[in-house]
């Protein structure tokens, strides 16, 4: 079920990159994520840069071959159908800076009204300078 069908739900992805990850990946990581969920007619409500932090247990680093022990935190609140999630975590896959993410659904019946003003790009590139 898409949203243009009535049903939109509420959704919030951590996900967490490479700390040595460039401004570059970032923006990259953080313009596929917007272009994925504006395709799926989606609604980008809050991204937040909590910075570079350590990590509850070391990951193993599949390019490098290295344990990593810190990571850069990134919180997306946004709203969109069933089929968003999906789509989404299937992309964060792909991109090889995305270390781990996790979603979980926030509302299954959200009212888009609530967040009219949306994310603008300004705000985007300020968490991405952050």
């Amino acid at each position: 079920m898409s949203a243009t069908q009535g049903n939109y739900r509420e959704y919030e992805t951590i996900f967490i990159m490479r700390p040595d990850s460039s401004d570059q990946h970032t923006d990259s990581v953080h313009g596929r994520i917007k272009d994925v969920i504006s395709r799926l007619e989606g609604q980008v409500v809050k991204l937040d840069s909590w910075g570079k932090r350590k990590l509850a247990y070391a990951i193993r680093d599949r390019t490098a071959q290295k344990n990593l022990h810190k990571g850069i935190y990134f919180y997306l609140r946004y709203m969109g159908g069933s089929d968003l999630v999906p789509e989404l975590e299937r992309n964060l896959r792909m991109l090889e800076p995305v270390i781990r993410y996790m979603t979980i659904k926030l509302d299954a019946d959200a009212d888009p009204a609530k967040y009219a003003e949306g994310f603008s790009d300004e705000k985007a590139e300020a968490v991405a300078q952050a």
